[in-house]
């Protein structure tokens, strides 16, 4: 299990009500600049199904996927619109205009939500592509 910033992460107590799944976050603050961070998802007991913990249903709009090649990047820029991205094959790599980096592994989850201000740039790392689900978030859904 690993418990870095965008990976999945359930915590294994057995007290039901400290049950999370860990996001990581991508975003901008009113002075342009981009940050990582992350946030809590809740998991909930799932009714008749008592090894199973569920989270909030949240709204989306779209589904996309793309494959990076090895050694693949992007240029500064910004999302078309939020959306979670999560990466099914590999590791992506983020940098932020705040100086901030951070690598995204197999299984990672991230709210990528600035779509405003200087942006991020991101690479495939290591020796395998990398292929992420990225799923159109509408503006009113709120992931926590």
């Amino acid at each position: 299990m690993k418990d870095a910033w965008g990976s999945v992460v359930v915590d294994q107590r057995s007290t039901v009500e400290t049950q999370r799944m860990k996001v990581g976050r991508i975003y901008a603050t009113p002075d342009g600049e981009s940050h990582i961070g992350e946030l809590e998802v809740a998991l909930a007991p799932n009714e008749g199904r008592p090894l199973f913990y569920n989270s909030a249903r949240f709204a989306a709009s779209s589904i996309g996927f793309q494959h990076v090649r090895v050694g693949g990047a992007t240029a500064w820029h910004n999302p078309p619109q939020r959306w979670l991205a999560f990466i099914l094959v590999g590791t992506w790599e983020i940098e932020v205009s705040d100086g901030s980096r951070h690598q995204f592994p197999a299984g990672s989850v991230s709210l990528v939500e600035d779509t405003t201000g200087k942006g991020h740039r991101g690479w495939a790392v290591g020796e395998t592509d990398v292929l992420v689900a990225a799923v159109g978030l509408p503006d009113h859904t709120i992931i926590a």
